[in-house]
């Protein structure tokens, strides 16, 4: 975050220009001079951290109980795994193909890297539009748990203008659509009646978005509950024809009714 702000400031001193313009439009050539700074510490900031974290040791007290202890190793879960981010390796040639292939689980081929940089950037530019004129947009969301390197932003910038990205006016999503892609199966009771005995069948196809089993997105974390799962990302055409097949009590219709907001 410093080195972020540290950026910004040297780079206004000397264009004299802001980031966000008065039509809340984005200083595309400012936004290329940040990432191109950035870029410049980031093979240093990945050596620092990965060491960092090496060498990090549990903050374990002679006085624990063995079941503390436990639970110490069970909250740093990333940090019982740093050999998965380790294989990164950034003293080597072509560190941050490793990195897209440790965090993302693919190559870094550059069509992987530019619709990872362009998903981010997009997404930058939903966040401005969102801060400053409203969601016009429900359903954007970045599609991935980590974020692209500077370098790769930087040169998706060369070619990709962040301001020539438009998101389609749409609605929000209903509440019971909304439940049943943010809640776990063990939360199930907060669902409606219906679609909880439909998810206990376990026969349909909207089950895929509830496997019992999945792993767990460990790199550059230190705590278990930073830790992303890994599972299908959700098709909102298959929700919305699971919920068709769904009958809601009178009761459940009336909770689901958008109303004026109402201020005492």
């Amino acid at each position: 975050h410093s080195r972020l702000l540290t950026a910004y400031f040297e780079i206004f001193n000397h264009s004299e220009e802001h980031l966000i313009y008065d039509d809340f439009k984005i200083n595309h050539i400012m936004l290329m001079d940040i990432f191109q700074y950035l870029m410049n510490y980031e093979e240093r900031a990945i050596k620092s951290t990965l060491k960092k974290r090496k060498t990090f040791k549990l903050p374990i007290n002679k006085d624990m109980t063995e079941r503390e202890r436990q639970q110490l190793l069970s909250d740093y879960l990333p940090m019982n795994h740093l050999s998965i981010e380790q294989d990164i390796d950034p003293y080597s040639h072509n560190w941050r193909h490793r990195y897209y292939k440790t965090c993302f689980g693919f190559n870094g081929s550059k069509e992987n890297i530019n619709s990872v940089a362009e998903a981010y950037l997009k997404t930058l530019k939903w966040n401005l539009d969102y801060y400053f004129k409203g969601c016009n947009n429900w359903s954007w969301y970045y599609p991935y748990h980590y974020a692209p390197t500077a370098q790769d932003l930087f040169n998706t910038m060369e070619t990709c203008n962040i301001n020539s990205f438009t998101f389609p006016k749409d609605e929000p999503i209903d509440s019971q659509n909304l439940l049943l892609m943010v809640l776990p199966y063990e939360s199930r009771n907060l669902m409606a009646n219906d679609i909880r005995k439909k998810l206990e069948t376990n026969l349909d196809d909207i089950m895929i978005y509830f496997p019992k089993e999945y792993n767990l997105n460990l790199p550059f974390h230190r705590y278990y509950y930073e830790c992303s799962a890994i599972i299908p990302r959700f098709d909102y055409s298959i929700v919305k024809a699971f919920l068709k097949k769904c009958r809601f009590n009178s009761d459940e219709i009336e909770r689901s009714v958008i109303r004026s907001v109402f201020i005492k």
